[in-house]
C-alpha cells in the first residue's frame, strides 16, 4: 500500500470534511469555533466562515439555551472532558442566522491528544415533521374512533366499555321502552329508488333524533321504518323512571311527522307504543356494537305499537301509573289480545293538559316535571 504524506493526510481528512452531508464543527474546550465544513454554512444559513469561526458554539443553540449553553461549555473546560455528552447522540433545537429553528441531533466526540470537540450535527426536521404528522393522525383516528362509539352508545356506557370491555350488562326493575312504525311504509318503499327511500326515512329520523337529545334518552336502534327509544340507562337510579319523558317524545315524534307532511306534501302517519317495566341491557358481540334490550316488557313495548291505530300513542296501565307526576292526557281504550301475553288493558295517550312546547319542559339540561297526571275514563 502506498504510504501517504502528511500534507496529503491533510487535503483527504478536509475533502472529506467538506463533503460530508451532516455539520460539522471544530470548537475548543470552551466552545469557541476553529473550523467547520461547507455543510455547515448551508444548514444555519451563513455565507462565509468569518460569521461563526471564533464565536461560540452556542450560537448554533435553539430553544432559548444560547447564554445557558454558553455558561454550560465554560464550566465544561473548566472541569475537563467528561462522559455525559461525549460520545451520545441528543436530540436539540439549532437556531438559522434567520433566527428560525428546527430539530437536528447533535454528537460530540474529543480529538485525542489535543483540546478539542468535534460535533456532528445532523438536520432531522423531516423526521421529526413525519413524528409530528403521524402523532396528530394517530390521535385523530383515536377521535374519531371515539366519538363513532359515543355515536352508536349512550355517553356512559361508551366510557364503560373503553374502561372494561369484557361484558356490559345491566339489569332495570322500572325502565320504558317506545317503539313507532311509520304506516305503510313498505308499499311506499317500493314506489322510491333505493336513494330516494334512505333520504326519505334519513329526513323523518332526523327530527326525531333532534328532539331525542332535549329528553336525554336513548335511540336503542332503528330496523327499517321501525324506531326504537329506551330511557335507559340515562335513568340514575332504579327508582328515578323518566317515563314521562319517553311519554313527551312520542308526542314531538307525531309533531315531526305532522311537520314533514307539510313539507313533503305525503301524508304519513305513525303508529306508538310505549310499556314500563323491567329489562335486561347490555352490549353483545365485538363488531357493530349496540347497547340493547331484552325482556317481557321490551316485547310488550312492540306489542303496544303493532296493535295501536295510526296516528296515536297506545300505552300500558303501567305507564300511566308511572307517569303521575306529569301534566299529560290518557284515555282508556279498553282490552287489546295481545300477541304471547294475553288481554291487556291499554290507553291511548291523547296529549298535554297544558299545551307546552319541549323547551317548556326541558331547560337548560333541566326537566321541570308538571304535577298531576289526568286519565280519561
Amino acid at each position: 500500500m502506498e504510504n501517504l504524506a502528511g500534507h496529503d493526510m491533510g487535503r483527504i481528512s478536509k475533502t472529506l470534511l467538506d463533503s460530508s452531508f451532516d455539520a460539522i464543527v471544530v470548537c475548543s474546550m470552551d466552545g469557541s469555533i476553529v473550523h467547520l465544513n461547507a455543510s455547515t454554512l448551508e444548514m444555519f444559513g451563513y455565507s462565509e466562515n468569518v460569521e461563526l469561526i471564533g464565536s461560540n458554539v452556542s450560537k448554533l443553540a435553539g430553544g432559548g439555551i444560547g447564554n445557558r449553553h454558553e455558561a454550560y461549555m465554560k464550566m465544561f473546560a473548566r472541569r475537563g472532558a467528561t462522559s455525559s455528552i461525549l460520545g451520545k447522540q441528543r436530540d436539540v433545537m439549532a437556531l438559522r442566522k434567520d433566527g428560525s429553528e428546527f430539530f437536528c441531533k447533535v454528537g460530540v466526540k474529543k480529538v485525542p491528544g489535543t483540546n478539542l470537540l468535534v460535533g456532528y450535527i445532523r438536520d432531522i426536521s423531516a423526521e421529526k415533521e413525519a413524528e409530528q404528522l403521524a402523532m396528530e393522525m394517530k390521535e385523530a383516528e383515536t377521535r374519531a374512533a371515539e366519538q363513532l362509539l359515543m355515536n352508536m352508545l349512550p355517553a356512559q356506557i361508551a366510557q364503560r366499555l373503553k374502561l372494561d370491555p369484557s361484558h356490559i350488562a345491566d339489569y332495570f326493575t322500572r325502565a320504558t321502552v317506545l317503539f313507532a312504525d311509520i304506516v305503510g311504509f313498505t308499499s311506499l318503499s317500493n314506489q322510491l329508488k333505493p336513494i330516494e327511500v334512505v333520504r326519505f326515512l334519513n329526513d323523518i329520523f332526523s327530527r326525531f333524533d333532534e328532539r331525542l337529545e332535549t329528553y336525554g334518552l336513548n335511540k336503542v336502534k332503528t330496523i327499517g321504518d321501525c324506531y326504537m327509544v329506551t330511557n335507559v340507562p340515562v335513568i340514575q337510579t332504579q327508582d328515578d323512571s323518566t317515563s314521562d319523558f319517553v311519554c313527551h317524545f312520542a308526542l314531538d315524534m307525531i309533531e315531526a311527522l305532522e311537520e314533514y307532511n307539510r313539507e313533503s306534501n305525503i301524508p304519513l302517519q305513525m303508529r306508538i307504543g310505549i310499556n314500563t317495566g323491567s329489562l335486561v341491557a347490555g352490549v353483545v358481540g365485538t363488531k357493530r356494537f349496540l347497547y340493547d334490550v331484552w325482556g317481557d316488557s321490551v316485547n310488550i313495548a312492540s306489542r303496544m305499537e303493532s296493535t295501536g291505530i295510526p296516528g296515536r300513542v297506545q300505552v300500558t296501565e303501567n305507564v300511566v301509573n308511572d307517569c303521575d307526576r306529569q301534566q299529560l292526557l290518557f284515555e282508556r281504550r279498553g282490552c287489546v289480545q295481545v300477541k304471547g301475553i294475553g288481554i291487556m288493558e291499554t290507553f291511548f295517550l291523547k296529549g298535554r293538559t297544558a299545551r307546552k312546547r319541549k323547551m317548556d319542559i326541558c331547560v337548560g339540561g333541566i326537566c321541570q316535571l308538571p304535577t298531576t297526571a289526568t286519565v280519561i275514563i
